[in-house]
């Protein structure tokens, strides 16, 4: 394992959010490895950024470099508009994550970034002839279902809206009760539940060529465990169910134990 320590990314913020641009750098490692022998890729869930993943990188297996995608709308890209369409978030990750897949690569997404790791994964394939050695959707229903229940929350009013969000526990309490503070992040929020509401499983790409983990919470009532094996039905071969303590947000209640998984599907390619 490394030391402890996080490298933060940077960019030059606009002072007024400004149409988005192509991503010409949307991810940092968190932690520079010399050489890194494989790259994982992880994407945001609505409304999240880069600091979801924070602390990961002390976590993984030597030799892995851990690259959180920074998204328009959020963070360090908060003055950039945020992209409301998957066909256009993918055609500027894409091009944004060619150069860094010269070594093997896995994909980890929760919630809208599951969408965003799988769409990516069969783009990139698509697009470069190549695949990652795993994917990790985690906090997600399967593909058809993802729009379900979410078609709504683009156009509610704000108060209604923050009372939504404050229902899957993933913010803190006092950023939802900061209305200064909401004021801004609420357009991202938005942006991103319409990427939700009209998403349809593409139909041109073939599933990724590899192994794929599905993650998910025993108490999560968006993806409910029940509802996990579904991903069977758009995956080259049946995935790995991995059902963990916790409610939506899992990803950070129960962390210790899904790294862990992780890690071992990582070390395997290592």
């Amino acid at each position: 394992m490394r030391a402890a320590g996080t490298t933060p990314a940077t960019w030059v913020r606009p002072l007024t959010r400004t149409p988005t641009k192509p991503m010409m750098t949307p991810t940092q490692p968190t932690q520079p490895t010399n050489r890194p022998r494989l790259r994982l890729f992880c994407f945001p869930y609505a409304g999240g950024g880069t600091w979801a993943y924070r602390g990961w990188a002390d976590h993984l297996p030597d030799g892995v470099e851990l690259h959180a995608i920074a998204l328009p709308g959020r963070e360090a890209r908060m003055a950039e508009r945020p992209v409301a369409d998957l066909p256009t978030l993918l055609a500027e990750l894409v091009p944004a994550l060619r150069p860094r897949l010269d070594v093997p690569f896995a994909f980890f997404g929760h919630s809208m970034g599951a969408v965003l790791a799988w769409e990516t994964a069969r783009a990139v394939q698509a697009d470069c002839g190549r695949s990652p050695e795993h994917v990790f959707v985690s906090g997600s229903p399967p593909p058809s279902l993802v729009s379900t229940g979410v078609q709504d929350l683009p156009t509610l009013p704000d108060d209604e809206l923050v009372r939504r969000i404050a229902q899957l526990n993933g913010s803190p309490g006092e950023v939802l009760a900061n209305a200064e503070l909401m004021e801004l992040l609420l357009p991202t929020f938005r942006a991103d539940f319409t990427l939700l509401a009209n998403y349809v499983p593409g139909a041109v790409d073939p599933p990724p060529a590899c192994p794929v983990t599905v993650f998910g919470g025993d108490h999560d009532p968006r993806a409910e465990p029940n509802s996990l094996g579904g991903w069977a039905e758009f995956t080259r071969d049946t995935p790995e169910v991995c059902v963990l303590p916790g409610d939506h947000f899992f990803l950070h209640s129960a962390r210790d134990q899904l790294l862990a998984r992780v890690s071992a599907h990582l070390s395997a390619r290592l």
